[in-house]
């Protein structure tokens, strides 16, 4: 089996710039890509990325779908339109980040922070929602179907407008 080539961050933005957005073909290494960065599209799924620091990055649009990126800085973060389907998000923080239209189906939040960002539109059917801070943040028309909040942290002064909860009812308020 012919391993896949390991790319860091200058190379990614690097490639980026020439315009490739598959990195599928490649190991990935984030440690920092600056922030602000544009990967806006990139298809990162199923790579490694934990313990990233990719505050500011715009990765809108990105295909994120299984990926590793536990303890992860995603704050102040566009991840509008991402897929993040079945990603391992655990001590992930998303404090002011973008995640409308973001699909986080499946996904395992487990301790992670989501603080005063905006989930509009957001789907999170039959995410892992466990000792996680949900605070602050607008969850219209968010879907939470099956959903199941075991000790969630922090639960509180989120918007709820049209907003599909866990038990399939619909909440505004």
């Amino acid at each position: 089996m012919v391993s896949k080539p390991l790319i860091k961050d200058d190379e990614i933005l690097e490639l980026y710039a020439t315009g490739i957005r598959d990195f599928t073909g490649y190991r990935v290494k984030i440690i920092q890509v600056g922030v602000g960065a544009n990967l806006s599209g990139v298809d990162f799924r199923e790579q490694e990325l934990s313990d990233a620091y990719l505050e500011g990055v715009d990765l809108s649009g990105a295909n994120l779908s299984g990926a590793g990126l536990n303890s992860v800085c995603l704050d102040r973060a566009n991840l509008s339109g991402a897929n993040l389907s079945g990603a391992r998000l655990s001590w992930a923080t998303f404090w002011i980040a973008n995640l409308s239209g973001t699909n986080l189906s499946d996904a395992n939040l487990r301790a992670a922070e989501i603080v005063r960002s905006d989930l509009t539109n957001a789907n999170l059917t039959r995410a892992i929602v466990e000792r996680t801070l949900i605070e602050e943040n607008n969850l219209t028309n968010a879907n939470l179907t099956g959903v199941q909040f075991k000790a969630a942290l922090r639960f509180v002064d989120n918007i709820f407008q049209n907003t599909l909860m866990p038990d399939g009812s619909t909440r505004s308020d």
